[in-house]
């Protein structure tokens, strides 16, 4: 593949559709070591052909391949997606819907007693006062980014979040419970933004358990504290292990 030297010259449409295609083909495939492969074709691109989907596809890729550091890998390109999503959202958001403004406060009402020798003061002309927008409802901002196709296309899916979980059970690493944790706070954080609908289900509570009871706790100070947060969290939603 050739491409331009200049990192600044935006890729070619055709040529990024290619990669776009070849990149695919690696995330689906059978081979043992799809992900680097992917992530050195991935690299040939400059940054600004490296969209949330391209980091899906590579993310893909990542999960599904046993190269060293697999799961770190998917959980850095998942962080980008968030990351991309999340300040897509935010600009979006704030360019369509009005938020509430602080007025000054309104200024003393005209005094309506009369003072000898002056004459009386002419009744003052009602004023009409447009109400000034309430800031968006989380159920506004969600109606407003489902009518937007490109940033449905860009929110990473439940799928997306189980593949990385589930990377995580696989992985030998001791630093695996921490991503795993780290991979549901990502959720709750875009969730607390309320830019996403994307909740984490049983399956996602599961894995991270997983990760946690199969490998040795790297920072114990860290993750058991995580995992208790993460448990009462389980337990407000009434969620029950399948």
């Amino acid at each position: 593949i050739v491409t331009d030297n200049n990192d600044n010259m935006p890729m070619e449409e055709p040529l990024q559709t290619a990669l776009n295609h070849v990149l695919t083909s690696w995330a689906y495939s059978q081979e043992h070591a799809r992900g680097s492969r992917a992530e050195a074709l991935f690299r040939v691109q400059n940054e600004t052909a490296q969209t949330a989907e391209t980091h899906q596809i590579v993310m893909r890729a990542w999960c599904h391949s046993r190269d060293k550091n697999f799961a770190f890998e998917a959980t850095r390109h998942l962080n980008v997606i968030q990351d991309l999503y999340r300040t897509k959202a935010e600009r979006y958001v704030y360019q369509k819907m009005p938020s509430r403004r602080k007025l000054p406060p309104p200024p003393p009402p005209p005094s309506t007693e009369s003072v000898e020798g002056e004459e009386e003061p002419e009744e003052l002309e009602e004023k009409v006062v447009t109400p000034i927008p309430s800031d968006p409802t989380r159920q506004d901002k969600l109606a407003l980014i489902a009518s937007n196709p490109e940033l449905m296309a860009m929110e990473p899916s439940l799928e997306d979040y189980h593949m990385v979980l589930r990377a995580c059970t696989l992985d030998e690493s001791s630093r695996s419970a921490g991503r795993a944790i780290g991979v549901v706070k990502g959720m709750a954080k875009l969730i607390n933004s309320n830019i996403s609908n994307v909740t984490p289900d049983t399956t996602c509570f599961r894995y991270v358990l997983q990760s946690c009871a199969l490998k040795p706790f790297q920072k114990p100070t860290f993750v058991v504290p995580a995992l208790k947060e993460m448990w009462r969290d389980m337990e407000e939603r009434w969620l029950a292990f399948p």
